[in-house]
């Protein structure tokens, strides 16, 4: 098996169908991988994905599939982010992050075990790091974002969706999909995360404005009354202060942090609550050339012009 970064799928992807090829392509949301007739296979991945956290995933799995042979996985609705009030009317809220929350969730409720969980930190050890190498605070972010990039992917494992297809002669000549068997007890695990984020919009009213994935915005006034709750549950959390932001793109409207530019999304059904027009960025989107857009994600072309 050869491996290769994933950005060079696409030109090794166009020569193979110019030349006529018969091959099988195996795609998920990280990695393509390319089988001959011959058995020649032909990895191309992020290279995010060494070793290591291929071992993690393999073992994150292979749990997974041990826990669904003693318990019954049926998740409900997730719905992963809600709004509740209007966070624009103050001058700032505070934005409260769980660390780790999936990850921690996974650990309470046995889908993971504490020797994987003791995995990861052996794995991404930074104080070892900062002590063998004098790191600087740049260096630890970095080694922070892979730990939490690494947790993340061997969680979403789970959930992996393969689409198989066939091409004959550099033809696409047949596709099918299959998926883990532990996909529903990924969704188990966001809607975990999500009935917690929920109980805490329940346990302070309309001070909590809003939620996205394992992030709430509240009044900071609760800020610690929050973290409080969130920790009596076994949750780590990081604080800070922003004003918010209403931008709208066509029919879209998003809520924008204004310290870091990030971009929340806001449900068709709850735009209501958003008292004022917000900022329309329809036009200057439009106006940008292909290539920019094609090249950026959406997030980034919102926040250079913000910034701008």
């Amino acid at each position: 098996m050869i491996y290769f970064s994933l950005d060079l799928f696409d030109n090794y992807f166009r020569a193979l169908k110019q030349e006529k090829q018969t091959f099988d392509l195996v795609c998920t949301s990280y990695t393509k991988k390319v089988v001959f007739e011959d058995g020649k296979k032909v990895v191309f991945q992020n290279d995010e994905n060494n070793f290591a956290n291929l071992c993690l995933i393999q073992r994150v799995r292979r749990e997974g599939k041990n826990f669904l042979k003693d318990n019954i996985c049926s998740p409900d609705r997730v719905d992963f982010y809600n709004l509740y009030e209007d966070p624009t009317k103050l001058p700032e809220i505070v934005k409260i992050d769980l660390r780790s929350a999936y990850w921690k969730y996974s650990l309470q409720r046995g889908i993971i075990s504490k020797e994987t969980d003791e995995m990861l930190d052996k794995l991404y050890d930074i104080k070892k790091y900062q002590l063998d190498y004098l790191l600087t605070k740049e260096q630890i972010e970095k080694y922070e974002k892979e730990k939490k990039y690494a947790r993340l992917k061997a969680l979403g494992s789970l959930a992996t969706r393969r689409v198989n297809e066939h091409y004959v002669d550099g033809v696409l000549d047949d596709v099918d999909a299959d998926e883990e068997e532990t996909r529903g007890l990924y969704f188990m695990i966001c809607e975990g995360i999500d009935q917690i984020m929920k109980e805490a919009a329940y346990e302070f009213g309309g001070r909590v404005f809003y939620y996205y994935w394992d992030c709430i915005f509240a009044a900071p006034e609760i800020e610690k009354d929050v973290v409080d709750f969130f920790k009596e549950h076994g949750y780590g959390s990081k604080s800070s202060y922003t004003p918010i932001e209403h931008i709208k793109i066509g029919d879209n409207s998003f809520l924008v942090t204004k310290d870091e530019n990030k971009m929340y999304g806001v449900k068709e059904d709850q735009q209501f609550i958003l008292e004022n027009g917000g900022l329309d960025l329809s036009n200057e989107i439009c106006m940008l050339p292909d290539s920019i857009r094609k090249k950026n994600n959406i997030r980034e072309i919102v926040a250079n012009i913000l910034k701008s």
